[in-house]
């Protein structure tokens, strides 16, 4: 799946049941999703927390958009969102 970085990795094992728990602690720490493969999601690595938000997916994301939230990545039949909340990680 490809070699991680210092600022790009793979988070997993997930599963359905898990996944938006292990992403929003990896959001906590500057980390968001920008993939979704087999069991995991490539993440990578900003200066800001991130939040994180799994729907159906679906037409128009409107709504979404209004309230900030980008599309992370699509893997049907889910659509991750993610929304950088402007709070600076300490590291």
């Amino acid at each position: 799946m490809g070699d991680p970085t210092d600022t790009e990795r793979w988070l997993g094992p997930v599963t359905a049941f898990d996944e938006m728990a292990e992403l929003e602690l990896a959001g906590r720490e500057g980390w968001h999703t920008v993939e979704a493969g087999m069991l995991a999601h490539r993440v990578v690595l900003t200066d800001t927390r991130w939040e994180h938000r799994r729907i159906l997916w679906r037409g128009s994301l409107a709504a979404e958009q209004a309230a900030g939230w980008q599309v992370g990545c699509r893997a049907f039949p889910w659509i991750y969102l993610v929304r950088d909340t402007g709070i600076r990680v300490e590291r």
